[in-house]
């Protein structure tokens, strides 16, 4: 069965309506106007295990404006997907959205493809530019600029009336729900996509799936040892022979092991009886430390 993504500018239909039928994301214009995903839908979107592929598009022959059309659009682009919270792994789409011929191609159309690599280059390399348009549009920029793979728009005419072995991704003529929105079918191996943020495999919103080793390190760092920092465990006082200082072993807000100098001992029968006040459910009355060395010590912690 093929796996298929949507594509809308002005309707949104639903998450629920879209993973419900079966597709397993949605590509979405960046921006603020009224075509563009808001914050609230990208929440929507993820929620329901969704992917969110990232369209750039001003007008529909932006790409005839040549080099710095290109240049500056990725800087916008790639600002807009900032706010989102998207991946820096996750490409975005720059769109030819006409029916182009040769000699634009050739001239202006590969100077803005060209602008929008060395544009996104000079922020960082933050993410890869990707073709939306005709097969010869996304041909000659993956032969002569290295450009990954394309999507292909669904107008035939642009393409020769023919499917280009360089998309990855084709646009159908098929509108659903009242044409709200394009069907688009994926090309490759679901495990080779990476344009689409959020989503492993189809029907599982399985994210773990394309996780990379690095990705997984770091939900370990963020998660797991920020989870961990928050369990206490210095009522074990330590020392070691020549130093009579006594330290707390623990983890600190970046999940590393570390050693605290522990000042006094009212600091440790501080923590002691606080953990003595656990209980399952909280009654809504604050228990009440009566020690004085343990109010003193209490009194000058930091509030955070």
């Amino acid at each position: 069965m093929t796996t298929q993504d949507v594509d809308y500018s002005w309707s949104y239909v639903g998450a629920q309506t879209i993973a419900q039928a079966g597709y397993v994301g949605a590509e979405r214009y960046l921006g603020y106007d009224g075509r563009c995903i808001t914050h609230r839908e990208r929440d929507e979107l993820l929620a329901w295990g969704l992917g969110i592929g990232l369209i750039w598009e001003t007008a529909a022959d932006r790409s005839l404006d040549g080099y710095w059309a290109g240049y500056n659009d990725a800087a916008t682009a790639n600002a807009y997907a900032d706010d989102l919270g998207a991946p820096r792994d996750v490409s975005i789409w720059y769109a030819t959205d006409f029916g182009a011929n040769s000699s634009q191609i050739a001239g202006p159309i590969k100077d803005y493809y060209l602008g929008a690599q060395d544009g996104t280059r000079d922020i960082a390399s933050y993410r890869t530019p990707r073709v939306y348009g005709g097969a010869p549009v996304i041909e000659f920029m993956r032969w002569n600029l290295g450009y990954p793979m394309g999507w292909q728009s669904g107008a035939a005419s642009w393409s020769d009336y023919r499917l280009s072995p360089e998309a990855c991704l084709l646009q159908l003529v098929e509108q659903i729900w009242s044409g709200a929105a394009d069907v688009n079918n994926i090309l490759i191996a679901d495990s080779e996509v990476t344009w689409l943020w959020g989503w492993g495999s189809p029907g599982t919103g399985d994210w773990f799936d394309m996780a990379t080793e690095e990705d997984l390190r770091n939900i370990v760092h963020d998660v797991v040892n920020k989870a961990l920092a928050s369990f206490y465990t210095g009522q074990r006082a330590v020392h070691v022979d020549g130093d009579p200082a006594v330290y707390e072993v623990l983890r600190d807000g970046e999940g590393r092991l570390v050693k605290r100098h522990i000042t006094s001992p009212d600091e440790i029968a501080l923590l002691r009886y606080i953990d003595g006040l656990a209980e399952p459910d909280w009654t809504g009355d604050a228990r009440l430390i009566q020690d004085q060395a343990q109010v003193n010590v209490f009194k000058r912690l930091p509030v955070v």
